[in-house]
């Protein structure tokens, strides 16, 4: 698929944002944030076990239920954390609030592009080596194999160059095919796994810790007084 494509197929990703967005907007201030949060990550956890159903044969409706959940969870979610920091602050306090908010955002989105991504990444790669290894390792030349496993472009490279070859043919060239495909499957749904196990871990985390309604009211209450009563004693 082309850019302009593949960013077409992500638009039910951001319109389900959306959606979330909008759900929360109208629940949380009734039901608090927490009543959000939890739902909203279990959702998206949902969401990425589901990719660890993927196989060769999957197509983009099979990574379309899972772009949906995980796009629904970000959007009943970020809001309502965000809602969560600005409130434990006082209103004379709301630019640290803020940048507290900003920061936190910033430093775990960094952290999770570093070493999530590093770390899912170097897995994904490891899992689809080793699948493709063992799926045709003994059928093709050692350098053919280690461009094949370098990534999945070169091993589409490598079945095209077979499908020339006077010993090769269209044939091997599809086994080699459906070997990409099979591995790089295997690859994403053992990542899915471990990174749904992750967020499953986080959402308990974020259950014990993060107050709910009646919790949070009283505590920003106290805040403010604490603030209003600091000020007049400056004044």
């Amino acid at each position: 698929m082309s850019e302009l494509e593949t960013g077409v197929r992500l638009l039910p990703l951001s319109g389900a944002v959306f959606v979330g967005a909008a759900v929360t907007g109208k629940l949380t201030p009734k039901l608090g944030a927490k009543a959000m949060v939890v739902p909203g990550m279990i959702i998206g956890t949902v969401g990425v076990f589901l990719l660890t159903q993927i196989d060769k044969t999957s197509t983009y409706t099979d990574f379309l239920p899972s772009l949906l959940l995980l796009g629904f969870a970000i959007g009943l979610s970020v809001s309502p954390d965000t809602d969560t920091i600005m409130g434990s602050f006082p209103e004379s306090e709301l630019g640290v609030g803020g940048g507290a908010n900003d920061t936190s955002l910033e430093l775990g989105g960094s952290l999770g592009i570093a070493l999530l991504g590093s770390l899912l990444g170097s897995l994904l790669g490891t899992a689809y080596k080793d699948k493709l290894g063992g799926t045709v390792g003994n059928q093709l030349p050692h350098d053919a194999l280690d461009a094949a496993r370098e990534s999945v472009g070169g091993g589409l490279a490598v079945a095209e160059h077979v499908a020339q070859l006077p010993g090769g043919g269209p044939e091997q060239a599809q086994i080699l095919v459906d070997a990409v495909n099979e591995s790089f499957a295997h690859g994403i749904s053992q990542t899915s796994l471990i990174g749904g196990l992750i967020m499953a871990a986080d959402t308990m985390i974020v259950l014990a810790v993060l107050p709910g309604r009646r919790a949070a009211a009283p505590y920003r209450q106290e805040k403010t007084a604490e603030a209003e009563k600091e000020h007049a004693e400056v004044g």
